[in-house]
């Protein structure tokens, strides 16, 4: 199919919500390339880039079946800014998953010359996590904080132990951490 049969964005992102597939077909003819090109330059990375782009097209599908846009006519605007927003999304997770060592850090943290009393407050602090941890109710929340930041284990092995998603892994460790923090602060209360 061709954009040809539907004479602007507008009447396309309207064929599309009235459930139209050959206008999803047109959608996806229409905006691929422009679209992939805009990701390529931002990324540099040509399968990233197909990868946003084809996540954008597929947002906008999804989209469009399910709601009417309130200006069709900026059809285009949307769907770049659906593709921009996945490619800061995209920097974000890289830049959260690198790792940069503090030398210094590490060098006084393994100094020998440690004093006893901090090695005691460090002991009694990991003590008070771990019976925290125990403390709360929910096995899953327990066994993810543990297996997360106690083990230090990868997220792919607690999403496959736990069985749970690469989206739904985060959405879950961040109740788990906060039903933590209300454990910690009804602590502190007594």
């Amino acid at each position: 199919m061709s954009l040809r049969l539907y004479e602007t964005t507008a009447h396309l992102a309207t064929a599309i919500y009235q459930g139209d597939k050959d206008a999803e077909a047109a959608l996806f003819e229409r905006f691929y390339k422009p679209v992939l090109y805009v990701l390529e330059r931002k990324t540099g990375d040509p399968e990233q880039a197909q990868d946003l782009c084809q996540e954008s097209l597929c947002i906008m599908i999804e989209r469009l079946r399910t709601q009417p846009l309130a200006e069709p006519d900026k059809l285009s605007s949307f769907l770049h800014q659906i593709a921009h927003n996945l490619h800061i999304a995209e920097v974000r997770k890289s830049e959260r998953r690198q790792t940069h060592a503090n030398l210094e850090l590490l060098e006084r943290c393994a100094a020998p010359g440690q004093n006893q009393l901090r090695q005691l407050l460090l002991q009694r602090s990991k003590d008070a996590v771990h019976k925290l941890i125990a403390a709360l109710p929910n096995e899953r929340d327990r066994k993810l904080l543990y297996g997360y930041y106690i083990e230090e284990r990868d997220k792919d092995e607690l999403c496959a132990e736990l069985e749970l998603s690469q989206r739904h892994f985060d959405k879950v460790l961040f109740r788990a951490k906060q039903r933590f923090k209300e454990l910690v602060l009804e602590d502190d209360k007594r």
